[in-house]
């Protein structure tokens, strides 16, 4: 097999390159959309900006010290709970099938951070978490989803950037 010269070596790394570049466009296009996932099942549900407008929104204070100091927001949108029954992956009917599962929620960048549903189901602690869909009064941008949970002294569970939603 003949070995290539330099100059048709980068040539096809240049059309390599270029070809990607044609693609990244199309996949920025593509609109911003939350993945909720069921492990056990192994199914997933994709919920678009406008799917998520359209459940009972909620406004919340969420108030959280950091290393730079007290921080204080006000998140609306959709609480967690009314996500996972509008995405069908909790029974309403079955609470104690709730107590055994956790979901995990994942930012754009990878960050992840845990929630027991039992925390967030009304039948149980119905702690106050939001997918927030505005926050101090400003519409985030899609793809910018943010998890509010309300009542964190720390603030370290309030993913941004969030995109997928995995129950177990």
């Amino acid at each position: 097999m003949p070995l290539l010269s330099r100059r048709d070596l980068w040539a096809g790394l240049a059309g390599a390159a270029l070809s990607r570049a044609v693609i990244r466009p199309a996949l920025a296009e593509e609109p911003a959309a939350l993945r909720v996932r069921d492990a056990e099942r192994g199914t997933e549900v994709v919920l678009r900006m406008a799917d998520l407008a359209a459940l009972p929104a909620e406004r919340e204070s969420l108030s959280f010290e950091t290393m730079h100091g007290p921080v204080h927001h006000e998140a609306e949108g959709p609480l967690l709970w009314q996500v996972l029954l509008a995405a069908k992956l909790i029974d309403p009917a079955k609470p104690r099938q709730w107590l055994g599962r956790s979901l995990l929620a994942t930012g754009a960048d990878g960050f992840t951070v845990a929630l027991a549903l039992g925390e967030i189901a009304p039948a149980f602690e119905g702690k106050k978490v939001l997918i927030a869909l505005r926050l101090d009064g400003q519409t985030l941008a899609p793809g910018h989803l943010r998890l509010a949970v309300t009542g964190d002294r720390r603030g370290g569970r309030n993913v941004h950037d969030l995109s997928v939603i995995t129950l177990r």
